[in-house]
């Protein structure tokens, strides 16, 4: 049997493992309306401008951790910083919150774009980033 976090909320708890449904890798097709999805996903991130785009990309990809989404990106840990205060203003949104996090993740996903790749960011010689 299955540990228990002894809260009532145990997988499977009180039931034989045979009764456990099985949960789904990804969802079945069809299960969200791809054009509403969207909808929502350019409504959340739309706005943000192509180097916050790929920072705050980066920034999830690494759970959040900011100094290796630095070295990614080829900026300090300080221009990551205030790039992400910016994103968390241009889009009204705590940054520190895992759900906050997990919808920008998935927003983020169903609105990326071929040029959201850190290598993308405009450069002018080591490390500096230019704005366009």
């Amino acid at each position: 049997r299955a540990p228990t976090r002894g809260d009532g909320h145990g997988e499977g708890e009180g039931r034989p493992e045979s009764d456990r449904q099985a949960r789904p890798e990804t969802l079945p097709g069809g299960i969200l309306d791809t054009d509403a999805a969207r909808a929502w996903a350019v409504g959340l991130v739309g706005g943000l401008e192509p180097h916050l785009r790929i920072a705050l990309a980066c920034w999830l990809r690494h759970h959040a951790r900011t100094a290796p989404a630095a070295t990614e990106l080829h900026v300090h840990r300080t221009t990551l910083t205030t790039w992400l205060a910016r994103c968390a203003e241009r889009l009204g949104q705590n940054l520190a919150d895992a759900a906050v996090r997990a919808e920008l993740h998935l927003a983020l996903e169903a609105t990326a774009k071929d040029g959201d790749d850190p290598r993308a960011l405009p450069r002018r010689g080591g490390r500096t980033y230019r704005r366009l």
